[in-house]
């Protein structure tokens, strides 16, 4: 193989294509990039997988002086970056490792032969749709899955269920304490429903620009996403799924309010930096005329404050206890006005910049006293008692 390509266009497939990439150290192919370069085409493809997610992206404007395929290492991306000038030039050295330089700069580094990599030979798929702002509904959702769910019947609480029809994209999901259901108006120009994993949608995120537009369609059983010479496809899930959406419509409200967004995330986090490590970490909301208050109490002592607001209807005094995680996660993903409902059960929906989320309520406080500390007995001076000497005879 010897090619001559530009440094950072490389650099950024390569960046790329690292996002798909697995940790396992016992297989080394499944850590490293497929490099394909065809002479024939002039492409150079870069792929990166973990059996599951794939990203391909193709360059088609380099020179390639002689075609072949490599396994390569991430450690490249640092020494692209490293390099100097606008061009680098790849090949296989002397010492059969592959050779990258770049002006007066050389890097040698060993390959492993393409034939191990797990390839996932996914077809371009019949049809498909146009689909446009993926990209942020995905972050305004995503928190609201369990990733570290171990319990097999609650294996989907990993995935987010995605829809595309009448020209709206929705997403929503899931973890059983809160739920997410996020709307966009870019919509789509097709009727698709895809479930995937958090894993892989947190990943498609962080590739794509909230104004790309991706070609999505399914074959067999994976998503398939394009943009230009970016590919990125992913394992569907097939299971019984617990939809968000259906947890949100479920609450019936009964008591309400309106207010900033912002403001009501910043009243959570201002009562909540009292919590200390080992603290139960509870948060009392209670909605009074033309106002919303927020409390809590620790072992060390106690936080309040409140915020104004309008169209109240109160609540009792005593008004519900909330995590104050799940309950600022939610709040971090809003903006702009916010509407704030709750059933008589407790049961919240905060409803702000095209999306709901779902809060559920928990029991009081639960105050961990601190142990009193065992007073140290004194400990009993040793006594030295000195050995007579036998006098001389």
């Amino acid at each position: 193989m010897r090619i001559t390509a530009n440094r950072i266009t490389l650099l950024n497939a390569i960046k790329t294509a690292m996002r798909a990439l697995g940790n396992l150290k016992d297989l080394p192919e499944l850590s490293s990039l497929l490099f394909e370069a065809d002479a024939n085409t002039g492409i150079i493809t870069i792929t990166g997988t973990d059996t599951h997610t794939q990203i391909q992206c193709r360059l088609r404007n380099e020179h390639i002086l002689e075609g072949g395929s490599m396994l390569i290492k991430p450690i490249v991306a640092d020494m692209l970056k490293l390099l100097p000038g606008e061009t680098v030039e790849i090949g296989i050295g002397f010492s059969n490792e592959l050779e990258i330089k770049g002006g007066q700069c050389r890097y040698g580094v060993p390959f492993l032969e393409s034939k191990k990599f797990p390839r996932m030979q996914i077809p371009f798929p019949e049809d498909f749709i146009c689909v446009k702002g993926i990209n942020s509904i995905i972050k305004r959702t995503i928190f609201a899955t369990d990733p570290k769910v171990q319990e097999i019947h609650k294996h989907s609480l990993q995935f987010v269920k995605l829809s595309f029809a009448n020209g709206q994209t929705t997403a929503e999901a899931t973890n059983g304490q809160i739920a997410a259901l996020s709307q966009t108006p870019h919509g789509s120009d097709g009727k698709l429903d895809l479930i995937l994993h958090e894993k892989a949608l947190s990943i498609l995120a962080a590739i794509v620009s909230p104004n790309d537009e991706l070609y999505v369609g399914v074959n067999g059983n994976y998503a398939v996403f394009m943009k230009e010479d970016m590919f990125f496809s992913s394992q569907l899930y097939r299971g019984d799924y617990i939809e968000g959406s259906k947890l949100v419509n479920y609450i019936k409200p009964m008591y309400k309010a309106t207010m900033d967004a912002r403001a009501l995330y910043d009243l959570a986090g201002n009562v909540a930096t009292i919590f200390n490590t080992g603290d139960d970490t509870c948060i009392n909301l209670c909605i009074a005329d033309n106002k919303v208050a927020m409390k809590t109490q620790t072992a060390m002592g106690a936080s309040q404050a409140e915020i104004p607001a309008t169209e109240t209807v109160p609540t009792a005094p005593d008004g519900f206890n909330y995590q104050a995680k799940w309950l600022l996660d939610c709040l971090r993903q809003t903006s702009g006005p916010l509407n704030l409902s709750l059933d008589p059960r407790g049961f919240m929906l905060i409803e702000a910049n095209q999306s709901k989320y779902c809060v559920g309520p928990r029991g009081s406080v639960r105050i961990k006293q601190p142990e009193e500390k065992k007073e140290k007995r004194p400990r009993a001076k040793a006594t030295k008692t000195k050995t007579a000497v036998p006098a001389a005879a």
